[in-house]
């Protein structure tokens, strides 16, 4: 079972097993518009209630073996349940609300600006839990300005503006300039790069989110 989104009076079917990435035209208020009891939000504003990570942790889990099975997945140990919140940086504050919308447990988990204050390494893994995340028949939905960000993690991706909508998959949607202009959204650098090697260059490489794999399409290629 999946969710359906109602946009401009039309109904979106967004199936399980998928990362939606939601760009344009007022994003963050259709983020927190979709409503039900079964979906997680993830903001970007504190709205923790406690003054210690365990205790904020424990207001949605009680079970230690569950707490510590989130622990592991994110790779932190026990002295991070023994912070203080307010000694946390932006970074780990962005973790613990992360932490938190895992435990809970939801079909659907909606996240505002993913990779807020994080550094490198945390992008990367969160890149990785949340496609980790969705072969267990979870729908995530993420929203950002950035379409870099977007690019990088979600499969389709919703594209707003105040009278109209368009809802593809992402390498079809990132793509196609003509779209992207429609909605005002820039091209991803990487596709931006990948457009100047096809078009200067006449090699067929293909539209990757991972530069890694960009990289080596290159090297094989050229």
């Amino acid at each position: 079972m999946g969710l359906v989104l109602k946009i401009n009076n039309t109904n979106i079917m967004i199936n399980e097993n998928k990362i939606i990435g939601v760009m344009g035209n007022n994003y963050d208020r259709f983020l927190v518009s979709i409503k039900g009891d079964n979906i997680s939000y993830i903001g970007k504003m504190d709205n923790f209630y406690t003054n210690k990570v365990i205790s904020e942790i424990n207001l949605f889990e009680n079970n230690s073996d569950n707490i510590h099975y989130y622990l592991e997945k994110f790779e932190l140990n026990n002295d991070f349940l023994d912070k203080k919140i307010s000694d946390l940086s932006s970074g780990e504050r962005h973790i613990l609300r992360y932490l938190i919308g895992f435990i809970k447990n939801k079909k659907i988990i909606i996240i505002d600006e993913p990779f807020l204050d994080l550094d490198y390494n945390w992008k990367k893994r969160i890149i990785y839990l949340l496609k980790d995340m969705i072969n267990y028949q979870k729908t995530i939905i993420v929203g950002s300005f950035s379409s870099d960000v977007i690019y990088s993690v979600a499969s389709h991706v919703l594209l707003l503006s105040s009278n109209n909508h368009f809802y593809g998959k992402i390498k079809d949607v990132f793509g196609n300039s003509d779209i992207l202009s429609m909605y005002n959204i820039n091209k991803p650098q990487i596709v931006q790069f990948v457009d100047i090697i096809r078009n200067n260059k006449k090699i067929m490489i293909n539209y990757s989110n991972d530069i890694r794999d960009l990289i080596k399409d290159v090297y094989k290629n050229v």
